[in-house]
């Protein structure tokens, strides 16, 4: 997808290649930068970012969920705009294929990936991530492979369930990352 001053929404949807691209919509240095994505299975991982970010749900049913906040999930509806507070974990579960726009500062920053037992809600494992040198797709990708390939990881310290690895069927990251290199 090529970063325009302006760009036509819908049109710029059908290029989504996966769930979660979050393709930058904006030429670079914008900030907020909007990210566009169209996500049709749960988010593999909880998100937890140094700064606030706003998600823009155009289309389609899921939630929001949050860890660590007053609020466990925010039911989404067309139109809705979702306040996402800096450092609290939150994560996207559609119910049918949504669209979303979400910004976020431009550089990207830090943020952390996020892991919890699916049995008793401990937390598995993290992974910081940084904007700076990598694109967050990129550094999506290889957090997840990360995670995936190491049981210790997936291992709850608590009780003991080892989680299976996350499916990244719908997932293209790397396709995006690469698709986005100058």
């Amino acid at each position: 997808m090529r970063r325009n001053k302006e760009f036509d929404i819908l049109a710029a949807a059908r290029e989504c290649l996966g769930s979660y691209d979050e393709w930058p919509c904006l030429p670079a240095g914008i900030d907020p930068m909007p990210y566009l994505s169209r996500n049709r299975v749960p988010q593999p991982f909880y998100l937890s970012s140094a700064q606030d970010r706003m998600l823009v749900h155009l289309g389609g049913k899921g939630r929001v969920e949050f860890r660590e906040a007053s609020v466990f999930y925010f039911e989404l509806a067309c139109g809705d705009f979702i306040y996402l507070p800096a450092e609290t974990p939150c994560r996207i579960v559609p119910e049918t294929p949504c669209l979303q726009l979400i910004y976020r500062p431009e550089p990207w920053g830090q943020e952390t990936a996020l892991w919890y037992c699916s049995g008793c809600g401990t937390e598995l494992h993290s992974i910081a991530l940084d904007g700076a040198g990598s694109s967050l797709q990129h550094a999506y990708w290889t957090s997840c492979q990360t995670f995936n390939t190491d049981p210790a990881a997936r291992t709850c310290a608590h009780c003991g369930t080892l989680q299976p690895p996350v499916d990244l069927t719908d997932i293209r990251w790397s396709e995006v990352a690469a698709a986005l290199s100058p």
